[in-house]
């Protein structure tokens, strides 16, 4: 995995870019044998996205809807046969529906 810069699309054609030293870790690709996630809510309400990028303590989805999320909602994310545990941190129009971001509950593991 590599880390990288990404830069958002808002709706409103506001482009926002996050550079790699403003963030407190390096983002990654996802893996190509991970490339989508399900999140689900408490209520079961549940919504498949395609994974934008990982990091050590959060991951960030592309999804088509979030009418049943909120920032701050805790909700679990179906993720490579995991569920892992995980609180809405922002959601960002995107052209093709929303980027969100999730910070996990506990850190992935950091490679050797």
């Amino acid at each position: 995995m590599q880390p990288f810069s990404t830069t958002s699309q808002l709706q409103n054609s506001i482009s926002t870019e996050v550079r790699e030293n403003q963030r407190a870790e390096p983002r990654f690709d996802p893996e190509p044998d991970a490339l989508e996630a399900v999140v689900q809510t408490e209520s079961s309400w549940a919504v498949r996205g395609n994974i934008a990028d990982v990091s050590y303590s959060g991951i960030a989805l592309i999804v088509k809807d979030v009418s049943q999320l909120s920032v701050g909602e805790p909700v679990t994310i179906f993720y490579r046969n995991e569920r892992v545990g995980t609180i809405v941190k922002y959601i960002l129009p995107q052209d093709h529906g929303y980027r969100v971001g999730f910070e996990i509950d506990s850190n992935f593991s950091r490679p050797t």
